[in-house]
């Protein structure tokens, strides 16, 4: 379809009414015209103007995108303070063994090495695991970003095509 065919598909509802969308039907989720809403199909049904309803639908997808963008926010901060604490935690473990083993016999010190290499196995694999974790929230944060754009990018056309897109828009 030419960009001409599809922007006079968005003007005109229906191709028996050919009038422009005035209504949202919220039962069918779709922009529809003032014939329509007389017509059977859509008798009973929830409709409000379009102008009245756009500006709540476009704060609600912002609001939604904020609140998730947030959210993985303090996931990240979280996370981050977490790994802090697990390297604090293990300076301290080293520097108690250390100061243990000092007081030991010569026998001990064999001892001491193997557990200090133990202790910076399991804080290496620990620090691994949360370096993982904090990669996939920074992959997700970085995801989010891009939808953000996208749907910003879909938000920002005239509210017709933008109602058409609706559903997509908050699928996505």
């Amino acid at each position: 379809m030419s960009k001409s065919g599809v922007k006079e598909s968005l003007r005109i509802h229906t191709e028996d009414h050919r009038k422009q969308p005035k209504l949202f039907c919220f039962d069918d989720k779709q922009p529809i015209c003032v014939v329509c809403h007389t017509s059977k199909k859509h008798k009973g049904h929830e409709c409000n103007p379009i102008e009245e309803i756009v500006p709540g639908f476009k704060s609600k997808i912002q609001s939604m995108m904020s609140s998730s963008v947030n959210k993985l926010q303090k996931k990240k901060t979280t996370h981050q303070n977490w790994l802090e604490h697990m390297k604090g935690q293990a300076q301290c473990a080293e520097e108690q063994i250390r100061k243990e083993f000092k007081k030991l016999h010569q026998f001990l010190e064999e001892e001491e090495t193997s557990r200090i290499g133990a202790l910076r196995e399991e804080q290496e694999q620990k620090g691994k695991v949360m370096k993982e974790r904090a990669e996939a929230l920074t992959r997700e944060t970085e995801t989010l970003a891009e939808t953000t754009v996208v749907v910003n990018k879909e938000m920002d056309v005239d509210n017709n095509t933008f109602l058409q897109n609706y559903k997509t828009i908050m699928d996505r």
